[in-house]
Order: C-alpha cells, then structure tokens, then sequence
C-alpha cells in the first residue's frame, strides 16, 4: 500500500451509496441503521448508515475514492457513533460495543488507505481509546460469545500506541492518555521508565503521578496503597485496572497466608474487605472460600501453605461503582471529565 500515490477519499456520506443500497436490498442493516419499516423491510438513510469493516485479504481490491471518506467525513462518523449510538438505551449494550467495533475498524481502514497522517486521526483515536475503555467496564462480566477482553485490548492498545506517536496532541490530552497507557500495561517497568526518562515533569501532572505510583504498587505487591491510590484514579483510569484486580487480590491473599498464618490470631474480614475494596463482607468471604481461605463467622483464618483455588470470583466484585460511588455512563466518552 506504500508504494500507491496517496488517495483522497470524495465520499461525503458516512456510507457510500452503492455498499447502502446493497445492504439494505440484502437486508443487512444493523437496527441502529433502520430509519423506517416499508412493507416489512427496513429501509435506511444516509444520516444512519455507517460504513462496515471489510477485512482485507487476498485479492481485495484496493478501493476507489468515492468509497473512500476524507478526514471531516471520518470524523463526522465516530461523533455520530458516540454521541447518537454508545448513549442507546433500547438495546443491549453488547449490541451497541458489536456496531461502533465494527464501525471504527472501517474509520481506521478508511484512513489506512489514504495514509492519513496521526495528526489528522487525534479526534478519533480519542474517542476510540475511552470507547475501548468504556467498553472493558461495562462488558467485563460478559461471557466470551458476547465480548472477548482480548480483541478489544487490541483494537485499545493499537489506537493508544498511534495517539502516542502523533506529535501535535495537546500536552493535557497527552498526559491523560499517557496515563491510559500506563495502567493497560500495569507492573510493566519499560512502562514506567518511558514515562519518567522522557517526561521531565511528570510529577507535576496528577493523572501521571497518580498512574506510576498505582504501577509501582502493583510491581511491588503494596495492595493496600495499591488499591488506596486506585480509588483516586478517575473513572476511566479505574477501567484500565479491571483486568488486574483479581490479580492483586489474589497475590494479596498468598502473602497474607504468610504473614498472619495463625488459627490463634483470625483476621477480621472487615478489614481484609477495606484493604481490596470489595463491595461488601459477603463478596469478601466468598472471594476467601473460592481460594480455600478458611472462614469463621466474621474472621478470617489464615494458614501458611493454603492452596490456592485457579478459580476466581466474576467480575461483579470489582465493578467500578464501589470506588466512584457512581456509574459511568457513555457520556464519559466524549470527555475525560468523569
């Protein structure tokens, strides 16, 4: 693709006419494309339809301009994708993650084509980033067949590491996103030592210091600062950490069998819930049991060399609500405000 002449898309609509038409003959509209209903078949329009992904492979013809949408067009899509279909309330939200995925994919195809520079995609890879991050929160309980964590920390970790090579973003959007990259790549000393060697003040911008010292925490397994300073981080901060709460809560437990293992001394369980910020004693205790952690009544008895259960507690116990003490909602998008 490298060795074409730089093309520029002329399609002015967030569709091209021709791939509307064939869809909505072939009756493969999404629900968030239907405008009406005429003698029972959907009908769209071009304020609803929304260019699909289409993976490249062998023998995919390179496509023509008037297929392809130019950087207003592209953005003009993912704000309507944020703004008009992240906030849908009358479908399940793994419906919505289905479309705009699919959708941004083929923003980024788009704009692979033509070769955009960074500095003309900062916008969508914005939105694109907290999308993916909003989207590890709310489908975090999810089974596979719904919503894979992997694929969507692909599809974050690819918009992330492009966002921070582009030289004109804003330094306080930078710092945000910066913070971002630190905490989906927590306990990662590379990660760290980026962001020390290379920004020189990094202590004076909170959503940076507040990252490094939450990373430096998990590296050293310091689960109660980890967890204090997690509670400070903002709501999409916290929704970086998901995929290693159970992690830490779990090496929590291995050092605690350690250090209070005595059938003399029981620990009390509201302590241990403070400490990892479950939701309640209840979540806590049986948080303990799965991990054959042994309970009586409200205390807990730690034993040296207790086997350590593989499975963990769903999700459910470390949803972001219990360190906020309020829901993100799609809004949280548009603005890193949250």
């Amino acid at each position: 693709m490298s060795d074409r002449a730089r093309v520029v898309g002329k399609c002015v609509m967030m569709c091209p006419e021709k791939e509307r038409v064939r869809r909505e003959k072939e009756r493969r509209l999404s629900v968030f494309e239907v405008a009406t209903v005429q003698d029972g078949k959907p009908r769209t329009s071009a304020h609803l339809a929304v260019k699909e992904y289409v993976r490249a492979g062998a023998g995919h013809e390179f496509p023509e301009a008037n297929e392809l949408r130019p950087p207003p067009v592209l953005v003009q899509t993912v704000d309507h994708l944020i703004r008009n279909v992240a906030d849908r309330q009358d479908h399940p939200w793994s419906v919505v993650y289905s479309f705009i995925n699919d959708r941004i994919q083929a923003i980024r195809q788009d704009a692979t084509y033509q070769q955009l520079e960074c500095s003309e995609l900062e916008h969508i890879l914005e939105l694109s980033i907290r999308f993916y991050l909003y989207s590890q929160y709310k489908l975090y309980c999810c089974s596979l067949d719904t919503f894979d964590p992997k694929l969507n920390m692909v599809q974050l970790q690819q918009c992330l590491v492009k966002l921070l090579r582009c030289p004109t973003v804003r330094e306080d959007s930078l710092e945000e996103f910066q913070s971002y990259y630190l905490l989906i790549n927590l306990g990662s000393t590379e990660a760290v030592s980026e962001i020390v060697n290379q920004i020189p003040n990094w202590q004076h911008s909170l959503p940076l210091k507040l990252a490094v010292s939450v990373s430096v925490s998990f590296m050293d397994n310091n689960f109660v600062r980890f967890f204090r300073l997690a509670k400070q981080l903002s709501g999409l901060q916290q929704c970086a950490l998901l995929p290693y709460i159970s992690t830490i809560r779990r090496r929590a437990l291995e050092t605690l069998c350690t250090a209070y293992s005595s059938r003399n001394n029981p620990f009390p369980v509201r302590l241990l819930q403070q400490w990892l910020a479950f939701q309640d004693i209840d979540t806590t205790a049986e948080f303990c049991r799965q991990h054959n952690v042994e309970m009586q009544g409200e205390n807990i008895v730690f034993r040296k060399g207790t086997i350590m259960c593989s499975q963990t507690l769903t999700p459910t116990d470390c949803t972001i609500h219990e360190w906020t003490h309020k829901s993100l909602k799609p809004s949280t998008i548009c603005s890193s405000s949250d």
